[in-house]
């Protein structure tokens, strides 16, 4: 199954497993893809494995950013700074499920973390440990 792997920083997780982050924004969002999509989180050093996943159900396609801080938990300062002006995505965040066993990236064939997201080819059963 084409899903996306996420590199996430880990006060961002955090949040969304409480479920106060429910919207996580980004420049670009996946096209190739079946929504809902299934969307792995990794977090870089010091954990620098993938600790769980959600659902994106649908992207937020803007240029405003007024709209975007309560859901992100971003500061509307900070998206502005981000935005630059431009197009920002909001991706939706449901579904969180944290693993109980953290995996590393070689489980599904990557062998460096991407900057933002990258598509991954993951079986629907993976990882079989949740």
């Amino acid at each position: 199954m084409k899903s996306v792997l996420l590199s996430l920083k880990p006060r961002w997780w955090e949040l969304m497993k409480t479920g106060e982050k429910t919207l996580e924004i980004r420049k670009s969002r996946p096209r190739d893809i079946d929504l809902p999509a299934r969307v792995l989180v990794y977090l870089p050093k010091p954990e620098g494995r993938i600790v769980g996943e959600f659902l994106v159900g649908h992207f937020v396609k803007t240029d405003k950013v007024g709209g975007l801080e309560r859901r992100s938990m971003v500061p509307r300062e900070q998206l502005n700074c981000y935005a630059r002006g431009g197009i920002i995505y909001g991706w939706t965040v449901d579904n969180v499920v944290e693993y109980d066993v953290p995996q590393p990236l070689e489980s599904i064939g990557v062998e460096h973390a991407p900057q933002s997201w990258i598509y991954v080819d993951v079986p629907d059963e993976w990882p079989e440990c949740i």
